[in-house]
């Protein structure tokens, strides 16, 4: 590592860095923002007053989280499964939902406070932070497809672009050193939407020269509503969230060798419980800590904590100017899911290294205990739509998500298969 979990780079690696994470999450921030801003309004003014909102919270959240929270250089950000629960609760209002969710963050609030992580720390041995590395960047695929065909031009030319563009961005992360290593993302995001642009035109989009403060003041924060149905139906989102935070927590810890991870990852789950209230509060989607950002970590061999208080400081200063808003939205989905790709593929790697480096697979039964967990994730993740139909909506958070039920599945088999060994 060029820096470690506590050195603080100077100067120009400070905001190259900050900047490298800030490109990172993006893709999250534009794709979740937009897709629940619209399940609520087509209002292109409370659309972007949304993802104002969120912006803000996100960016005060990761400066929290890096400084008094867990203080591990891991991106906290909106949750993919609260999007499934909020559009599990579509025919409930607003304030319901969002009423849920600040509960929701109650109860993880309250965990962070009990006995449980001196029990759950024996339970995530190296196998299953191997597998929650891999199934991060297996189960996020559908996702990365999606974006990639999402253009209205041809699916063929669009899936070998985004391939192509991921390859090169690997190849650039071998070749370069130093700066120009910690540029790849950054580099790649904007060479990909010139050419990708330059090919089939710039998109319209609507103006805001209507917008004004005080269109955000009057839309700040719900109307509190409490709906039973939507309290237990974010109650099974939000035990998906705790198990996702601490696997984020436990497997960034891991990789960097950071210490005292038990009170790291009650610090964590504290802090984004107490955002998840406030996110609940302001009316948008809760957050959580984001398992992509060891291979971020790999990607630009930097574990310092320090970059992403610039990464926070980019987030609130883009909400405060609307029109960036809009300039992000130009950026094409095909290069959005090339950028998630190269991602992904160093968070593989770094699942693969850790798996090698530590000797977690030593025989057929731990073996299995990576193999399996990893088929489920890859079978729920790609299941057709109609399974997610068919399943009761209250556990469609759990049973619909291949990140969850991998996640379950290798924590029972390593404490079956493996009870003696670990």
């Amino acid at each position: 590592m060029k820096y470690n979990l506590n050195d603080k780079p100077k100067g120009t690696d400070m905001f190259l860095y900050g900047l490298q994470w800030f490109t990172a999450m993006l893709p999250f921030l534009i794709i979740l923002s937009g897709v629940v801003s619209k399940l609520h309004t087509e209002d292109i003014i409370l659309q972007t007053i949304y993802s104002q909102k969120l912006l803000i919270l996100t960016g005060i959240a990761l400066i929290i989280q890096v400084l008094f929270g867990h203080r591990l250089p891991v991106l906290i950000g909106p949750a993919t499964v609260l999007l499934i629960g909020l559009i599990g609760a579509k025919n409930l209002s607003i304030n319901a939902s969002y009423t849920a969710i600040a509960i929701g963050g109650g109860f993880t609030v309250l965990l962070s406070f009990g006995k449980f992580f001196g029990y759950i720390q024996k339970i995530f041995t190296t196998r299953v932070i191997v597998v929650i590395l891999i199934l991060v960047a297996v189960t996020i695929i559908p996702l990365i497809i999606k974006l990639s065909i999402e253009e209205n031009y041809s699916v063929f030319f669009n899936i070998m672009f985004s391939t192509i563009l991921a390859l090169i961005m690997i190849l650039c992360n071998i070749w370069f050193k130093g700066i120009a290593k910690s540029l790849v993302i950054l580099s790649g995001l904007i060479a990909g939407s010139i050419i990708y642009l330059s090919l089939f035109g710039t998109p319209v989009h609507p103006s805001v020269n209507n917008f004004n403060l005080s269109i955000l003041k009057e839309n700040l924060i719900i109307s509190p509503e409490f709906n039973f149905s939507a309290i237990i139906a974010f109650f099974f989102c939000f035990l998906a969230i705790t198990v996702n935070e601490f696997g984020s927590i436990q497997a960034t810890g891991k990789l960097i060798g950071a210490d005292s991870i038990a009170e790291r990852s009650k610090k964590g789950l504290r802090v984004s419980g107490f955002f998840n209230i406030l996110s609940g509060f302001l009316g948008v989607i809760g957050m959580v800590d984001y398992s992509i950002s060891p291979g971020i970590i790999s990607a630009t061999q930097s574990a310092s904590r320090y970059p992403l208080i610039v990464t926070g400081i980019l987030l609130i200063i883009c909400a405060f100017i609307p029109q960036s808003l809009f300039l992000f939205s130009y950026i094409p989905n095909v290069v959005m899911g090339s950028v998630l790709l190269y991602i992904m593929c160093t968070q593989l790697a770094s699942g693969i290294q850790l798996m090698s480096s530590e000797n977690a697979i030593f025989d057929f039964n731990s073996a299995l205990t990576v193999s399996f967990p990893l088929m489920i994730g890859i079978f729920i993740s790609f299941a057709p739509q109609s399974f997610m139909i068919s399943m009761p909506s209250l556990l469609q958070p759990i049973l619909g998500n291949g990140f969850i039920m991998g996640t379950i599945a290798v924590l029972l088999l390593e404490h079956l298969l493996n009870s003696k060994k670990i």
